[in-house]
């Protein structure tokens, strides 16, 4: 919790997705809430619905090279190996997918995908 308020408090960060799907989530939502009155924080649920939307939108993203990442990001690797397991979206057995899920949490929350007054869509950098 210390170190997320002070990444909150060196980045004047405005909104923070926290997924609140199992774990202690909802939890720290509901401390760093109490203790960061000016920021907004939106609970993020994965779910078997919302995983896929949130995979086409990494997808749409990058097609549209809207979102941008060093050449050394373990984003490229996890990306090739995450794939569809049955009805399951997840990594592949041994890899890990912390990168594409933090990448998707991120752009839930952004404004990549909503319209700003002029039109035109923004974009975000990793």
């Amino acid at each position: 919790m210390y170190h997320i308020g002070e990444l909150i408090k060196k980045y004047h960060i405005k909104v923070v997705g926290i997924e609140v799907t199992g774990g202690v989530g909802q939890v720290y939502l509901e401390q760093l809430e109490r203790q960061f009155n000016r920021v907004l924080f939106e609970a993020i649920r994965t779910t078997g619905d919302s995983k896929p939307i949130m995979i086409s939108n990494i997808q749409l993203a990058l097609e549209k090279e809207q979102l941008i990442y060093p050449s050394n990001c373990p984003l490229v690797d996890e990306l090739l190996s995450f794939r569809r397991s049955g009805k399951k979206l997840e990594a592949a057995t041994g890899k890990h997918d912390d990168t594409v899920m933090g990448t998707a949490f991120a752009l839930t929350i952004s404004p990549l995908f909503k319209e700003n007054k002029r039109g035109i869509f923004g974009g975000i950098q990793l």
